[in-house]
């Protein structure tokens, strides 16, 4: 009798970036305004009410703010520091 495997069904790829994706996932960078409005998106999206969408954007505005003065070089989530977070939260 022949070996059968535990798997049944048409087989799979796994997770494979392939060489092109992978290199647009490299070179995409996202801006803070985009990402924050992204972040609005999946949050409306998940059914928060209209008044914590606007606390959270207001909370949101006040970090841009506080960045812009202070570090206005500042352009990309990936340049923002945890210590940049942990400096806003002080002052809030």
């Amino acid at each position: 009798m022949a070996k059968q495997s535990k798997r049944k069904g048409k087989s799979t790829v796994g997770n494979r970036l392939f060489i092109e994706e992978e290199k647009t996932q490299m070179d995409y960078r996202k801006t803070l305004g985009g990402m924050f409005e992204t972040f609005f998106r999946a949050k409306g999206l998940e059914g928060l009410r209209p008044r914590t969408l606007k606390e959270h954007r207001v909370t949101i505005k006040y970090f841009l703010s506080f960045l812009e003065k202070k570090y206005p070089d500042i352009k990309y989530v990936d340049e923002v520091t945890t210590e940049n977070i942990r400096e806003i939260m002080c002052i809030i």
